[in-house]
């Protein structure tokens, strides 16, 4: 059995991660909405949530150190020819 399947509500710990903006991108204007659906469904859980300007990268990376599962709603970039230059555009990046 893996960690997961030892975990019980109480430990579970959701990340979301909603970042509607991004320099040079096109808002996306659905992403704090798509985090508040997240957390009326999934309202047994406990759930930490990253929006905007909390939305940067140490944020994002100490929330993840203590959740078991995070969603981001985001913008992305990939990089095809040197894929470690992929990522996803956070608050101060």
């Amino acid at each position: 059995m893996d960690a997961f399947q030892h975990t019980t509500s109480e430990q579970f710990q959701l990340l979301t991660v909603a970042q509607p903006s991004a320099s040079g991108q096109v808002s996306l204007p659905g992403t704090l909405g798509e985090v508040k659906n997240i957390q009326q469904h999934a309202a047994n859980f406990k759930i930490s949530s990253l929006a905007q300007s909390e939305a940067t990268v140490e944020g994002v990376m100490h929330g993840m150190k203590e959740s078991c599962w995070v969603h981001f709603a985001c913008h992305g970039v990939q990089d095809t020819v040197n894929p470690l230059e992929s990522g996803l555009l956070l608050a101060g990046v």
